[in-house]
């Protein structure tokens, strides 16, 4: 494939930027200024040659002088170019040198100013594209001084030709200004030569610009990217999924949104672990179990990406590596139910094909336990309106108010989908019983039970700070359950808490709370 000269351009700004070493990028310093004082040099020796047709705008003697001038400055950055390369020097050195050239810098800018002229566009681009050349290649401390003494020389060098005081540049300004002189040759190839010099500085120095620019927003994106990613199975990695999670669960704006808009927001979290990962390892190499995180963590992403075409939605599925063998699975606008059936869709996707290792040339069975944890769109509500609550008075949080919020954030489809069938006329008459006697009441068993695990989740939630943490821990509690009943199976939270548990806590079996005395 071939490649285009942008592409070779980008590449070698990556390498001189990132990667040179500071001599080697000392060198490429120097040499761009051997490129400008050499087309200065060429112009002198043009000027020479049609020096008695440029007469009435130049002074012959400073021609020979400035170009004399360039000339000991080209032969010094030779001298220095061959040092660099020839044997690299001390830090101390290079620092010695970038002080250097800052002194040199401002006697540039002041011949340039003295051949060009204070009033003209070369002056200007010269000041400060030099100066981001030096600021890329060179010490940007060193470069920052240098370049404030360079606009002081400027501001003190027009100040004396404002003030009448005669300055020995190249041209003859009192001539030159005179019509007759200014459209002659000599005038026009001047102005002609200024023009081209600022052009073409402009357009290299702004497309350098520009390329390392780019180099740079592409630079934020890998190191964006290498932040937010495995290193070893390019998924997210904890971090990223951690902030993730508290940005779709805390989200205060988020809620404000979605409480208008009527969008349920129930979310689902899918903790796995790949079944005797260690015996995958001692048996076959670190390097196949390398392998098989890899093509797990292809599969899972192969599997969301289903579930995003199927749902005609995006961003629903987060998939990313929880640590060692664990991944995370983060389902947004996902009911429990839903979120199971989706981890034995995983399960399958893991078990039914083996993991081929080429080193090995071998297949190896994979297999997965997973644990599933769930917030109903109620239970995120109200974990937002209590964090509403809190950060308008932290300090003024009364318990009874704030039970009355929390029962109000149950949104009216949730109590239309209860048991009891409530209809549209009595859903305040409900909300204000369930404020009243803290309890789900006139109930099936089975509804009844799932709703005191619900509570008993809520409860434990809130009362452990509202830790996005929590969540995670209920689905890892279940995960381990998993592992105890076999392996290769999924379990819910939900079955995990018993009912002992239960009642030791003050839940009844009617389904109210009744805080423990103790």
């Amino acid at each position: 494939m071939k490649q285009t000269f942008i592409h070779i351009l980008n590449q070698s700004l990556s390498q001189m930027v990132f990667h040179w070493q500071q001599s080697n990028q000392m060198a490429l310093l120097l040499t761009c200024v051997l490129y400008e004082l050499m087309m200065y040099w060429a112009w002198f020796v043009l000027v020479w040659f049609f020096l008695d047709e440029l007469m009435p705008a130049l002074i012959p003697f400073r021609v020979y002088l400035f170009w004399l001038i360039c000339t000991v400055f080209m032969g010094v950055i030779l001298v220095l170019i061959k040092y660099v390369n020839n044997r690299p020097p001390a830090k101390h050195r290079l620092h010695q040198l970038d002080n250097g050239l800052a002194v040199l810098g401002v006697f540039y800018i002041t011949m340039i100013f003295l051949v060009n002229g204070g009033d003209t566009l070369y002056l200007g681009v010269s000041l400060v594209s030099t100066t981001l050349l030096f600021i890329m290649l060179g010490n940007k401390h060193t470069t920052w001084y240098s370049f404030l003494a360079q606009l002081v020389t400027v501001m003190i060098l027009s100040l004396m030709d404002f003030l009448g005081i005669e300055l020995p540049t190249l041209y003859d300004s009192k001539m030159l200004y005179q019509i007759e002189v200014k459209q002659s040759f000599s005038g026009v190839f001047l102005q002609a030569s200024l023009l081209m010099f600022a052009t073409l500085k402009a357009f290299f120095s702004v497309k350098v610009l520009k390329q390392l620019m780019h180099l740079f927003d592409e630079s934020r994106r890998v190191l964006q990217y290498q932040a937010d990613h495995d290193t070893m199975t390019g998924v997210k990695n904890r971090r990223y999924a951690i902030d993730w999670l508290q940005k779709h669960l805390f989200d205060i704006n988020s809620y404000q949104h979605q409480k208008h808009q009527h969008e349920p927001q129930d979310l689902s979290v899918i903790l796995l672990d790949i079944d005797f990962f260690k015996r995958i390892n001692d048996t076959h190499g670190h390097g196949a179990g390398d392998e098989v995180l890899k093509e797990v963590a292809r599969r899972l992403q192969q599997q969301s990406q289903e579930y995003h075409y199927r749902q005609n939605s995006s961003e629903m599925v987060l998939i990313s590596r929880y640590g060692g063998e664990e991944f995370l699975v983060v389902m947004r606008r996902t009911t429990h139910d839903n979120a199971l059936k989706y981890a034995d869709r995983l399960r399958r996707c893991l078990a039914d094909v083996p993991v081929y290792v080429p080193a090995e040339k071998t297949h190896i069975e994979v297999t997965a336990s997973f644990g599933v944890a769930s917030l109903s769109d109620a239970e995120i509500n109200t974990l937002r309106v209590d964090l509403i609550r809190h950060m308008s008075k932290p300090e003024e949080t009364d318990s009874a108010e704030l039970t009355t919020m929390h029962i109000n954030a149950i949104n009216d489809n949730e109590l239309k989908n209860n048991d009891q069938n409530i209809n549209d006329q009595n859903i305040n008459d409900h909300k204000n019983s369930l404020t009243a006697k803290h309890s789900w009441s006139n109930v099936q068993d089975k509804a009844m039970l799932v709703a005191v695990r619900q509570q008993k989740l809520k409860a434990d939630f809130i009362r452990q700070d509202r830790s996005i943490d929590n969540i995670i821990n209920m689905a890892d509690v279940a995960l381990y359950d998993a592992k105890k009943m076999g392996r290769n199976c999924v379990i819910s939270a939900m079955q995990t808490i018993s009912i002992d548990t239960l009642l030791e806590d003050g839940f009844s079996l009617s389904g109210s709370y009744q805080p423990s005395k103790a």
